[in-house]
């Protein structure tokens, strides 16, 4: 991540160009959805993928959860506290069972290729599909390398 600090916008072109991308992505992949209301997002990172949902769906509210102290006060910094709730949560500690009708698995490290050899990230993803959630938006860190 360079020099960056967390709570401004990508400081080199290439980052920048993919944030943007990942944005439009978003927005493709959420217009016919209707009726979204109450969002998840599991690795909350420093926002962007929350900034662009509250965007998409202008009445819902989102839960960012994340378990770096430096990316929760980007987080805070960055998103309204009236749509936005943020919680310091670790993914494969997260015992809740909520429903929400859109989760967002949006991991830099985790991959689905991962998936046969590693239990907790099994069991973590059995429990987030346990929720039954209308839409799973899921961006893969193999798919960028």
């Amino acid at each position: 991540m360079g020099n960056r600090t967390f709570d401004e916008p990508y400081s080199n072109l290439e980052d920048s160009l993919r944030v943007e991308r990942k944005r439009e992505a978003v927005r493709e992949l959420c217009y016919g959805l209707k009726g979204i209301r109450n969002i998840k997002e599991y690795f909350g990172g420093l926002g962007y993928m929350a900034e662009t949902l509250l965007k998409v769906f202008p009445k819902s509210h989102i839960l960012c959860q994340e378990i770096s102290d430096k990316c929760l006060l980007a987080l805070r910094h960055r998103l309204p506290i009236s749509r936005v709730k943020v919680k310091h949560q670790d993914f494969f500690n997260d015992c809740e069972t909520l429903k929400y009708d859109l989760i967002t698995l949006d991991w830099n490290t985790f991959t689905l290729l991962q998936y046969r050899k590693n239990k907790p990230l099994q069991q973590a993803i059995k429990r987030v599909l346990s929720c039954q959630p209308r839409c799973i938006i899921l961006n893969d860190s193999a798919i960028n390398k």
